[in-house]
């Protein structure tokens, strides 16, 4: 595989999908799929790749950790054919597999990540082929279809899989996209927690107790956190698709604050808050990583 320099992107929904794809997940769907996608949908690309040619240039826009790629280089139940090929993501990618390739199959191969498929580096006519799996309906389609015809060539073909506009995942996003925003803003659970902190470091240390005695900003706090509690509640009844990922959240928050085990001191609800920034950091991820590019 042939390094490649990122171009330079400071897109939240880059960084979001770098951690992502950090974790070594090939693809989108790790839940359903314990390696390469299977069944219909592998059927699906091991049949667009037949008509490939030795030498033959292919596009993978949104490849993640490659996928697709994969397939086109014989792995995962595929037949190499010898194509050429070339992935992108807007994500910083370097997928582990790659150091397994021959050389012959690491010389056909550029993955290169930090490129937006709005605009691409790419000569125009250059592919044969052009794929993406759950990728580009994350960005701007009428800017991504302006590149993917300027870099076809005369005759090449275009082949994907995208969610529908009412499908399930779609569906999902959208609900778990909502409850984000309200968790993530000046009421919801992360803004309470962080102010609660230093009182129970007090609460659990005799010496400094008395000090909560008639402490206004204390008991603002306490409310503010047990109605930030019961929205997060009321939020799991009223949105079922929403309500794992709520639940999610809310282990996590108890992982790294009130809820968690043991005596509170001083000391570890500094290391709570910093836990906090982390959970937050990761619900932010989820959040930016339904717009991706």
């Amino acid at each position: 595989m042939t390094d490649l320099p990122e171009s330079s992107n400071t897109d939240p929904r880059a960084t979001s999908w770098s951690r992502y794809w950090a974790s070594g997940a090939l693809h989108s769907c790790p839940g359903s799929f314990s390696g390469n996608y299977q069944g219909s949908m592998a059927a699906f690309w091991l049949d667009a790749f037949v008509s490939l040619a030795p030498g033959d240039r292919v596009l993978d826009l949104c490849t993640g950790n490659g996928a697709i790629p994969r397939w086109l280089l014989g792995l995962d139940g595929g037949t190499d054919r010898g194509a050429i090929i070339d992935a992108v993501d807007l994500a910083s990618i370097s997928p582990a597999w790659c150091r397994d390739l021959t050389p012959e199959q690491s010389a056909r191969l550029q993955i290169r990540g930090g490129v937006s498929v709005e605009a691409l580096p790419f000569d125009d006519a250059t592919f044969d082929l052009v794929t993406s799996q759950y990728g580009i309906e994350y960005a701007q389609l009428d800017r991504v279809f302006t590149e993917i015809a300027r870099v076809s060539k005369p005759g090449a073909r275009l082949q994907m899989l995208m969610h529908h506009s009412g499908s399930r995942p779609v569906r999902m996003g959208v609900a778990e996209a909502g409850a984000l925003m309200r968790q993530l803003s000046a009421d919801g659970l992360f803004a309470a927690v962080p102010a609660l902190l230093d009182f129970l470091a007090l609460a659990n240390d005799p010496a400094q107790r008395a000090q909560l005695a008639g402490n206004e900003q204390a008991e603002q706090a306490r409310a503010a956190f047990n109605q930030a509690q019961r929205a997060l509640a009321a939020s799991m009844s009223s949105d079922p698709m929403a309500a794992p990922m709520l639940d999610d959240l809310r282990a996590q928050v108890q992982r790294a604050g009130p809820g968690s085990a043991g005596p509170v001191d001083r000391g570890a609800c500094i290391v709570s808050a910093d836990g906090h920034g982390l959970a937050r950091s990761g619900v932010a991820d989820r959040r930016t990583g339904l717009g991706r590019g």
